[in-house]
């Protein structure tokens, strides 16, 4: 179930006072806090977290969006985005929806143009997204998803295991869940040239806690809507009330999870050694630590120990992996042969 994120949106140095929900705020059902519009306290914690690991001042990041976003949009992040709350909610029905989805559209055009390279190397950091013009598709998605919430929009991060070929992947990309107001959800993807895209598996939190494996059932005559979902694992049919956007703790332990996997000699590196083994087990502890039920941390830190021949602490991950994974309704196989 998604929520409005947002009573008070910061936006450059302007706070807009929109009515709704505090972003972040804390989901009472399960503790969870959930919510990030851009330049709110959740917000800056992903920025100066990124600046903290890579040095610099996390205000470089902000007078540096100021600049690119005016010069991409042709005015403020403050007019784009009050002027389209506005006229959004000066709408209903359909033309509201459609609306909404405009939107979206054009801050998924509008974050490609400001970022111009896709890095999977350091893409993740906001650090290099203001030194270097990089994304990656969780940095991507945050920022797209802080805007929309900011725009007064419901929005926040999934996960995806199956691509819309059907390929599978070990929780291997992340993409913005748009909420539109008729009920309905679309994915926001920077990764594809088009905004709308109909990913086949998706990663998602449980109102009532926990997480769960779902697929999509897409709109037949409404391209990139989703109408509804299918539990992996029960195969029932489900509404989207029954799902939710991962957690602010959950993208923490993500962020920290791609600076594990891609630490240079590193637990991913094919030339890995003892002291860049080291830095991300450093890493993945500390993403564990920030969602002990993120599975995918959970695993690769066995992985990281057992290259360093700590078999007994390996072990224990593993089997703690393939729980969670059972619990939320898919195992990958790389995680069922792990030993």
């Amino acid at each position: 179930m998604f929520r409005m994120l947002l009573r008070s949106a910061v936006i450059g140095f302007t706070i807009f006072s929109f009515g709704l929900t505090p972003a972040p705020h804390t989901d009472r059902s399960n503790k969870a806090a959930v919510g990030f519009a851009f330049r709110s306290p959740a917000f800056d914690k992903f920025v100066s977290d990124s600046y903290r690991v890579n040095s610099g001042d996390p205000h470089d990041f902000y007078r540096w969006f100021d600049e690119t976003f005016r010069k991409v949009a042709g005015s403020s992040a403050n007019d784009f985005l009050s002027g389209n709350r506005t006229h959004i909610e000066s709408l209903t029905g359909n033309d509201r929806v459609v609306a909404e989805m405009q939107l979206a559209s054009s801050i998924h055009g509008i974050v490609r143009k400001m970022l111009p390279v896709f890095s999977l190397e350091r893409g993740y950091e906001f650090a290099e997204a203001e030194r270097h013009g990089k994304r990656q598709c969780l940095l991507q998605s945050t920022l797209t998803s802080s805007l929309l919430q900011s725009a007064g929009l419901q929005s926040g991060i999934v996960m995806i295991y199956r691509k819309p070929d059907g390929e599978l992947s070990n929780n291997g990309h992340n993409v913005a869940m748009l909420r539109l107001s008729d009920g309905t959800d679309v994915l926001v993807d920077c990764s594809s040239r088009s905004p709308f895209v109909e990913h086949r598996g998706i990663f998602v939190r449980k109102p009532k806690g926990g997480y769960l494996y779902v697929d999509p059932i897409y709109h037949a005559d409404k391209p990139g809507v989703i109408k509804g979902y299918v539990e992996e694992a029960s195969h029932q049919k489900i509404s989207g009330s029954r799902i939710d956007i991962l957690d602010n703790a959950f993208l923490n332990s993500q962020f920290d999870y791609y600076r594990a996997e891609r630490a240079d000699h590193g637990v991913m590196d094919k030339t890995s050694n003892a002291s860049g083994l080291a830095t991300s087990i450093t890493f993945l502890e500390a993403s564990v630590r920030e969602c002990p039920n993120n599975p995918l941390a959970v695993y690769v830190l066995g992985r990281a120990y057992k290259m360093r021949g700590d078999r007994d602490l390996a072990k224990t991950q593993f089997e703690r992996a393939r729980r969670l994974y059972s619990e939320y309704g898919w195992i990958p196989q790389s995680v069922r042969t792990a030993r």
